[in-house]
């Protein structure tokens, strides 16, 4: 907690309005109550998931696994999960 409170000390009056600003907008809310899992669930047809490796706000690996495991439940077709590097 005390590197989030140094985090914010460092910010200027005018960066911490920005991201209040940011986070106080009806797409953010929707972004991070967002649950894509319910919508994969009635895909039918193949998905091309393109994830960034180095994601700081989502672990490729574990959301690789998670459309991968909904892929399987909703029956998709054709299924491949090739990770391209760089």
């Amino acid at each position: 907690m005390s590197g989030l409170v140094d985090g914010v000390k460092s910010m200027t009056a005018q960066q911490l309005e920005a991201q209040f600003r940011m986070v106080s907008m009806p797409w953010f809310s929707h972004f991070v109550s967002n649950d894509p899992r319910s919508v994969l669930r009635k895909v039918k047809s193949p998905v091309l998931a393109m994830i960034g490796e180095n994601d700081p706000q989502a672990p490729y690996r574990e959301n690789l696994d998670e459309i991968e495991a909904r892929s399987r439940l909703a029956e998709t077709p054709a299924r491949r999960s090739p990770i391209l590097r760089n």
